[in-house]
């Protein structure tokens, strides 16, 4: 008989399956990635010039 076992990774008292782990880790690197993107593709400077020239024009 073929039994299949279970493999889980323990954290302290956290113990979870590989497949779980892979999964998590897996979904962290594609935000990761695609949080990296974002911000690699918006222009920063503009925004902040923006927000600052709003902010002295509502003071005036």
């Amino acid at each position: 008989m073929k039994s299949s076992i279970l493999t889980t990774l323990s954290f302290g008292n956290l113990e979870i399956s590989e497949l779980s782990a892979a999964v998590l880790i897996t979904v962290s690197l594609v935000f990761l990635v695609s949080f990296g993107i974002v911000s690699f593709k918006n222009d920063s400077k503009g925004m902040m010039k923006w927000m600052f020239d709003n902010k002295i024009n509502e003071k005036q």
